[in-house]
């Protein structure tokens, strides 16, 4: 498995690349596990990878190769750590993008949209999210009101 990060800090020319192990990039696995099946990783942002701060980054592009097989996560990190663009590109074809907007400080609103192989594009997510924990817990508020999750998905077949 063949794990990368390239990334351009603001005002660089040229990008940076950084090779990881699956050692370093996921959670330990149990006897019976593979990091292609069941990896999850140990980091919450990709950017804890590497020594530089998310509001000097330009962009970074995580790419996990594993034979025929690719997994791409390319962030834009548009407006520092305020707004940010993910775009998702997983080894089974499905896609997601994923939108973030920092709203007064506090809060951050979060746009998914999700594209299942070989289906069209749906909005699954439209939320408020707490950028700083409450009680020992981040508060989250679904701006969708009259759709569950499986409904949302579900109009990517239509």
């Amino acid at each position: 498995m063949k794990i990368t990060l390239r990334y351009r800090v603001l005002g660089e020319e040229d990008d940076e690349v950084v090779s990881l192990t699956p050692e370093d990039y996921f959670d330990p696995l149990d006897a019976d596990e593979t990091y292609l099946e069941h990896g999850i990783a140990a980091k919450f942002f990709d950017h804890e990878h590497i020594d530089v701060q998310p509001g000097k980054l330009k962009y970074l592009i995580l790419t996990i190769a594993e034979a025929e097989l690719t997994m791409i996560v390319r962030t834009q990190y548009l407006d520092g750590e305020d707004v940010l663009l993910q775009h998702f590109k997983g080894f089974d074809g499905s896609e997601r993008l994923i939108i973030s907007k920092s709203e007064d400080g506090d809060w951050i609103h979060i746009v998914r949209l999700e594209k299942p192989p070989n289906l069209d594009w749906t909005m699954t997510s439209n939320e408020l999210a707490s950028d700083v924990p409450k009680d020992g817990r981040f508060e989250s508020q679904n701006l969708i009101k009259n759709w569950s999750y499986d409904e949302l998905l579900g109009f990517a077949e239509m």
